[in-house]
């Protein structure tokens, strides 16, 4: 693979998200910028200017909107096709990631626990029939009053809601109580990243620790373990393949007294828990990292703020993984 290096942000890349068809990817940044991609080339669409630094963004189905949470403490919408403004509101803490529910008709903002306020999940009704226009109306808040919230993502039935802690444990939330029906601490240190796989049924999760897990919505156990040298700071599922890539590194304020920050992304095959690879080429800690919806190529951000859009040769598909003469 020939990476196409962006230097997407002036400072650390936060989060990146393609849009449901793979032709356009977003990232956000400490800089406070949003910005979009062609995902074939790399080329920069446009950006989104916010006031903060600019921590998590989703985009619904049709594209046709963006939302973006910052560290001022708003939570932004704009218009994608000319980059209009549409909503902002304020919150009482830090909004450190949002996501769209999959039927759009929700918003979810995770806030930090901060100046006296609680790490919590806010639900917000939203309608978004007349696009100029948003109604957005708070409808419950989920409250943690032990380990705080980092992120949270929808199920497959758009009605639980899938956490993770700075504990290292997961939780299950039913979002129409607010009551959470199940939970697991399944790392040893905190739970940095979660993403879902394509169908919603299944999830992984990356740990300072140095593991990702796999976990099945339903029951939240941990299913597959991808054990690395560094600790993770995000993990995605490949949809075509079966993968799991993961990536992290040393701390950007410990490298300087190592001589490999190791900022490398791993390929484990997903159902034998084998490291396959390594992608190299970041000179920093990966922050986040993500795979196109069709499974043709991946974006990693790292501390340093560049960008690297990765398409897969066709030597990717075409190899095979054979079983373990031991199995």
């Amino acid at each position: 693979m020939r990476p196409i290096v962006i230097k997407g942000h002036s400072r650390p890349v936060t989060q990146l998200k393609f849009n449901r068809e793979g032709d356009l990817f977003f990232s956000t940044g400490r800089d406070g910028l949003v910005n979009v991609y062609y995902s074939e080339n790399g080329d920069m669409l446009g950006t989104f200017q916010s006031k903060g630094a600019a921590y998590s963004v989703d985009i619904d189905p049709t594209t046709t909107f963006v939302v973006s949470s910052t560290s001022g403490m708003k939570v932004f919408m704009w218009t994608v096709k000319d980059g209009k403004e549409i909503f902002s509101m304020d919150t009482k803490s830090t909004p450190r990631f949002v996501e769209l529910s999959p039927n759009v008709k929700q918003l979810l903002v995770v806030t930090e626990e901060q100046m006296g306020q609680t790490s919590s999940i806010f639900l917000y009704d939203i309608d978004m029939s007349d696009v100029q226009n948003p109604q957005v109306a708070e409808n419950k808040m989920i409250l943690r009053k032990t380990s705080p919230f980092i992120k949270a993502s929808w199920t497959y039935d758009g009605k639980h809601i899938i956490a993770i802690h700075r504990d290292g444990s997961v939780s299950k939330i039913n979002s129409e109580s607010g009551e959470v029906e199940k939970e697991a601490k399944i790392h040893e240190d905190s739970c940095v990243d979660l993403q879902m796989s394509k169908d919603r049924t299944y999830f992984v999760t990356a740990s300072r620790d140095k593991t990702a897990h796999l976990c099945y919505v339903d029951d939240i156990e941990v299913r597959k373990t991808y054990l690395g040298d560094v600790p993770f700071n995000s993990a995605a599922i490949t949809p075509v393949k079966d993968y799991v890539v993961a990536g992290g590194g040393i701390d950007a304020k410990s490298v300087t007294t190592s001589s490999d920050g190791r900022f490398q992304v791993h390929f484990f095959h997903k159902l034998f828990e084998d490291d396959l690879g390594r992608l190299g080429g970041h000179f920093g800690p990966i922050n986040h990292m993500t795979v196109h919806p069709h499974g043709t190529c991946f974006v990693s951000g790292s501390e340093d703020g560049y960008i690297r859009l990765n398409h897969f040769d066709p030597s990717y598909f075409e190899f095979t993984y054979g079983v373990p003469s031991s199995a």
